[in-house]
């Protein structure tokens, strides 16, 4: 590598381990790519079994919720967790036709305020209503939410705490069927 200006070996590095530090932090700060305002995915547990259909709907979130709800494909992780949930766990033969999750209330901090400020910014959180379809009919509704004010050095990464908000929504979600 040629400097347009002599510097010693130690300077070099120096240049070196900061150009790599941008370079982590740029690679960390990436959401993982954007998504829909509504998402909807069936799956059925075994061939020919009962297939249960996952739809999410974020319509109702306005401004830098909603950009923000759209870069981390929310949508689409929510029903994806949702189904495995369903799959892994117990009582198949309870299992609905349909589930519809509206997302009514979103908020996540960004990786530099949950690093820097912690709980002081306030807590992410996921609000969602469900509607429990069986038989072709809505049987039961509920709503239920996940929040956290974890961040800071313990979980500064936004992916991260979305995607443990994911996890734990989705647990929610399939004990209230």
């Amino acid at each position: 590598m040629s400097y347009p200006y002599p510097c010693s070996p130690r300077q070099r590095y120096f240049h070196l381990v900061v150009f790599l530090a941008a370079l982590a932090l740029v690679g960390c700060a990436a959401a993982p790519g954007s998504g829909t305002i509504q998402f909807a995915a069936t799956d059925s547990i075994e061939a020919g079994g009962k297939d249960v259909t996952v739809s999410v709907d974020a319509s109702g979130l306005s401004g830098e919720r909603r950009e923000v709800f759209l870069r981390q494909a929310g949508t689409r992780k929510i029903a994806n967790k949702v189904l495995q949930k369903l799959w892994s766990g117990g009582g198949k033969s309870q299992l609905p036709d349909a589930l519809n999750i509206r997302v009514t209330g979103f908020r996540l901090r960004s990786g530099s305020t949950g690093f820097w400020l912690g709980p002081m910014a306030g807590a992410d959180r996921i609000d969602v209503a469900v509607e429990v379809i069986r038989g072709g009919t809505p049987t039961e509704s509920f709503a239920t939410n996940t929040s956290t004010a974890v961040a800071g050095v313990i979980r500064p990464g936004a992916v991260e705490r979305f995607d443990r908000m994911v996890n734990t929504l989705a647990d929610r979600i399939v004990a209230g069927i």
